[in-house]
């Protein structure tokens, strides 16, 4: 088995020993919208430093946690924060958290960041699609 897998593994053995939960969608909230985590019927929350392995997000307004619950009848697992690699994180450390997303069951990947623009017309919290 190679390093990675067993990381993942060790991840998901430290999420399943704290959290009886089994999300159908996964949500990455990228800056300004990690609040609406908190409008959700929560279940159950875990900090990312009370994973054995998992990388801890160093940026300024990144809570860095999961939060377990419900968007309407839909059971999720949203990412409060999230961690990059000009953190100075590896790769396999970046696209750790959607792998253990996925052995939690998720089915769905909902991702969301702050792309900037040059567009004046454009708010704080405006949904846009990019396409490339």
């Amino acid at each position: 088995m190679n390093q990675v897998y067993e990381k993942l593994l060790k991840c998901y053995e430290s999420y399943k020993k704290q959290i009886d939960f089994k999300p159908r969608m996964a949500i990455v909230l990228g800056s300004g919208l990690g609040d609406f985590a908190e409008s959700i019927q929560i279940e159950a929350v875990l900090d990312y430093g009370d994973i054995d392995g998992f990388p801890v997000s160093t940026v300024v307004g990144h809570k860095g946690r999961f939060i377990f619950g419900y968007v309407e009848k839909v059971p999720v697992v949203i990412m409060q924060g999230r961690v990059h690699f000009y953190e100075g994180y590896s790769m396999q450390d970046v696209v750790l958290p959607i792998r253990l997303m996925k052995l939690m069951g998720a089915e769905i990947l909902f991702l969301t960041n702050a792309a900037g623009s040059v567009n004046c017309d454009f708010n704080v919290g405006d949904f846009m699609l990019i396409t490339d």
